[in-house]
């Protein structure tokens, strides 16, 4: 008996090996038979190619360039392409392993060799499931070597060609559970059908849902949930630094005198700007835009003929005025200083030698000059200055593409800019500054991060980041060159019409996107050649510069040779001067700003139930920051219009710490340390997967219920 039992142990153990070994043969055989199928072999030709050709042209023309708007144009096309494929590569599998293998008897050869009903059924998912997969694993294994061939932004890499391969490998077993039991129930027209249906539906719904919802209501033109993830990561990195914290450290000037250091250093800075005006609150909400309302409203301006000369009348008139400088010229200094201080990241030019409340007085080298983060700056400068033969300038005479706005009339004579990194400047940087390795550091990396949002210059991030503009082109007799952008001299490209129209003999005028000092300090010499102009004549409130201004004037042209060499410093000097800036108050002109955003946000949480853009949606972002992946996508001129998913939920909270709202003359400190910032996500991708999944799953018993019926028919 005992033997027996032992035998009958060993053959059963022999048959369940037998069964393990038959149903890994009946496996291959079935993977090898629909690999051989005509139909299957293009399917996967058609879906790995298409894809793989549409990832490397967004990789290369997008991604490599940090266009996002050719990525939104790819990832349309390549969200279209991958569903009409995905669901074609697994109609061509289903047909052949439900309908041709059971028209030619397959099927009953399985039941009757002992293979069970529910083991067919999965043998069959598993080889439609391994056969897809292979086509996206093969191209993932594609955009791993791309990522390694080209050049790439890691956070842009990882927001759309990692995470639309991710997408596809979702898709393809979503589609595979919904066209299971269309297939194995319905005829193969009827499936057919169904499945060319849903390739519309699946590919067409989301474009016509993002059309809808935009004229629901546009996003507000400030992302608050970027800027404060951006203002925390370099708080949160730099506020315990010892040679770092100093810049957030603001105190009352005196025991007796409980005002802000800080706010008062910045008012005295600013006193020849402040001339003239009764109400300028520092830390003011944007300092540019405060500046571009009060040149605006003095600036009486004629007809389009003539205004543009007139607007360069630089002689004050008002001899009864309590301002000795015209409101022109007064705008034409302030505008080069801000300008170069806030937008430009140029901060280390002295504007010593200009006028200030008086002919005599004069301004201050920066609007920053006696603050903390002045001398941080001024150091960096000096450990790039002293250590300059030693660090390698490979982007010597660039602009920068994120300082500068081009109007192009004429493409061929439109200045080329260039995407600078700035990652190894700043780790070479790091060596002869290892005081402030740290800042630096946290500043490269925030950069490298947000590197396409600041360059695309589509979401304000900051309030003093707007890109200079120039006009170049058929109507120009001199293109934009490169010392008219590295220059201490002022700005005139800034002004009325962007352009700056000088007299020179015979009367004409001309382009001259940058005036010397001594122009306007030799005016009226200048303009006594010209009977014609003789009503421009006057008192320009200029006084000749003594020696050491005109050395001083010298020294700004070295200084902007080292930025000429070394453009990646400017982009340091930006961002750490309007990272520190927008980390005392919230920046924005009006409290309308905070309401619009709070509303559109409101707005963007309809995507939570709006199924038809959810799959556009979780086509690429996978991998990505939620506030970072919507500003890569929430571009105006994108069909696949997502909204925001990710926002701030109490951002009225932040209301008290608006600059209108500040006593003046506090004592400062970031806004970030009081109170806990709420982020309210309306859509999150990797749930949603998961959520999707989860919903689908029944499909998979439901198609089991249905071929366990049809087998034997």
């Amino acid at each position: 008996m005992e033997l027996n039992l032992v035998k009958h142990k060993k053959n059963k153990s022999t048959n369940s090996n037998n069964i393990k070994a038959n149903l890994s043969v009946i496996f291959a055989i079935n993977l090898k038979m629909t690999f051989a199928s005509p139909g299957v072999i293009i399917a996967f030709l058609i879906h790995f190619i298409s894809l793989i050709a549409i990832l490397l042209v967004e990789t290369t023309s997008g991604i490599q360039t940090q266009n996002i708007g050719s990525i939104g144009n790819y990832k349309i096309i390549f969200y279209v392409v991958s569903v009409l494929s995905t669901i074609f590569f697994v109609m061509m599998m289903l047909l052949f392993l439900f309908k041709k293998q059971k028209k030619s008897g397959i099927h009953s050869i399985e039941l009757r060799a002992g293979l069970a009903v529910w083991k067919s059924y999965i043998l069959r998912v598993l080889v439609a499931t391994t056969i897809i997969t292979i086509a996206n694993i093969l191209v993932l294994i594609g955009v791993a070597i791309m990522g390694l061939l080209f050049t790439v932004p890691t956070e842009l890499y990882k927001a759309f060609p990692y995470s639309q391969v991710a997408f596809i490998i979702f898709l393809a077993i979503i589609m595979i559970l919904i066209l299971l039991p269309i297939f194995i129930y319905s005829s193969t027209m009827v499936g057919t059908l169904m499945a060319t249906v849903l390739m519309f539906v699946f590919s067409l719904s989301p474009i016509f849902a993002s059309i809808r919802y935009s004229f629901s209501g546009k996003d507000a033109e400030d992302d608050y949930a970027l800027k404060f993830n951006v203002l925390n990561e370099f708080y949160e990195n730099t506020k315990n630094d010892e040679n770092v914290k100093k810049i957030f450290n603001d105190e009352q000037i005196s025991e007796v005198d409980s005002r802000s250091k800080l706010v008062t250093t910045l008012e005295e800075n600013l006193a020849g700007y402040q001339s003239g005006l009764s109400s300028f609150n520092l830390p003011s909400a944007s300092i540019t835009s405060k500046f571009k309302q009060f040149y605006t409203s003095n600036n009486s301006q004629e007809s389009s003929s003539t205004n543009r000369y007139n607007s360069w009348d630089l002689v004050n008139k008002d001899k009864e005025g309590s301002d000795f400088l015209s409101t022109n010229f007064k705008s034409l200094i302030w505008d080069t200083i801000i300008t170069n201080d806030m937008y430009l990241g140029q901060v280390n030019y002295d504007y010593s030698f200009t006028p200030s409340v008086n002919k005599d007085a004069r301004n201050k080298k920066s609007i920053l000059e006696d603050t903390p983060i002045k001398s941080v700056l001024d150091e960096l400068f000096d450990s790039l200055k002293n250590n300059q033969d030693k660090i390698d300038s490979k982007n010597k005479n660039e602009i920068p593409t994120m300082f500068l706005k081009k109007y192009n009339y004429n493409s061929s004579e439109v200045y080329k800019t260039k995407k600078v990194s700035i990652s190894d400047f700043a780790n070479q940087l790091e060596k002869y500054s290892p005081k402030y390795a740290n800042l630096i550091s946290t500043a490269a990396k925030i950069y490298d991060k947000y590197s396409a949002i600041f360059n695309e210059q589509q979401t304000n991030i900051f309030k003093n980041t707007n890109p200079i503009e120039y006009i170049s082109g058929s109507s120009s007799n001199k293109k934009y060159a490169l010392d008219d952008y590295y220059t201490g001299d002022f700005r005139a490209n800034l002004f009325v019409d962007d352009v700056y129209y000088k007299p020179f003999e015979g009367g004409q005028y001309n382009y001259y996107y940058k005036v010397p000092y001594d122009f306007f300090s030799e005016y009226n010499n200048r303009t006594k050649q010209y009977e014609d102009q003789e009503e421009h004549l006057g008192d320009t409130g200029l006084k000749a510069l003594s020696d050491e201004e005109k050395e001083t004037i010298n020294k700004n042209q070295e200084v902007a040779e080292i930025y000429k060499k070394f453009p990646e410093i400017t982009i340091l000097n930006w961002l750490i001067v309007n990272l520190w800036y927008e980390s005392f108050t919230i920046a924005v002109d009006s409290v309308d700003e905070l309401y619009s955003y709070y509303v559109s946000s409101k707005n963007g949480s309809k995507l939570t139930f709006d199924v038809f853009r959810h799959f556009a949606v979780m086509s690429s972002g996978l991998f990505a920051n939620s506030s970072l992946n919507d500003s890569y996508n929430n571009t105006d001129s994108k069909v696949l219009y997502q909204g925001k998913t990710s926002s701030i939920k109490n951002i009225l909270d932040y209301e008290k710490y608006l600059p209108q709202y500040n006593k003046n003359y506090a004592v400062q400190k970031p806004f970030l340390t009081e109170g806990k910032v709420i982020y309210k996500n309306a859509f999150i991708i990797p749930l949603a997967y998961a959520i999707y999944l989860l919903l689908a799953s029944p499909l998979y018993y439901l198609g089991y219920m249905a071929y366990k019926r049809k087998i034997r028919t």
